[in-house]
């Protein structure tokens, strides 16, 4: 209240000094109790703020946490399919090189042959697998049936266990198609004696 109000109400100076007095110790204006309230509220509003926002922070901590673990699944996913893939490419490298040594050792059926070797730690080695010559050469000795050999230095069509050799004076006078059979029963002597002509 002003002096003015105070004095209409009929109070004396001294009185009126009085409680003028008292509201500057006890009391605040009206303005300034507005502005403190004012204050209040925005420090309120910022502390639902806060709040809010630390409530969306601990959310979207678990959505991070949901999110790194997503992540985490599919690297995990990924590492996976590209072990997988690494494992049929070597599986498709290592029985490509077995199926070309196979049929360069002249097996009959090289799924049988196969059967026998063991493939279980195989190293690839540039375009070798390491070891399986030696698999291969010790079953052309164990289970020769397996493989189309040919009789090494015998005469074509000559009963088996003939031991005949063929020197180059009777190769120089077999026909073409003993030439042929010689050719293809083994390949290696027939080179050498035609070389040697």
């Amino acid at each position: 209240m002003t002096k003015d109000e105070l004095k209409a109400l009929g109070l004396s100076d001294e009185q009126i000094t009085a409680v003028v007095e008292d509201y500057g110790k006890n009391y605040v204006p009206k303005s300034q109790f507005n502005q403190k309230n004012d204050e209040l509220k925005q420090v309120k509003g910022e502390v639902d703020t806060l709040k809010g926002e630390i409530d969306g922070l601990k959310k979207s901590n678990k959505d991070n946490a949901e999110l790194v673990a997503q992540i985490d699944k599919m690297k995990a996913d990924a590492k996976a399919r590209d072990d997988e893939y690494n494992a049929n490419i070597k599986k498709m490298q290592i029985n490509s090189i077995v199926e070309r040594q196979l049929a360069s050792a002249k097996a009959k059926n090289s799924k049988s042959v196969r059967a026998l070797l063991n493939l279980e730690n195989a190293e690839i080695d540039g375009d070798n697998i390491k070891g399986l010559d030696d698999q291969i050469k010790a079953l052309q000795k164990s289970d020769a049936y397996l493989f189309d050999l040919g009789k090494v230095g015998t005469v074509p069509g000559t009963p088996e266990g003939g031991a005949k050799t063929i020197t180059k004076e009777q190769f120089n006078k077999m026909s073409y198609a003993e030439r042929a059979n010689l050719y293809n029963e083994n390949q290696e002597l027939y080179n050498e004696l035609k070389g040697d002509n």
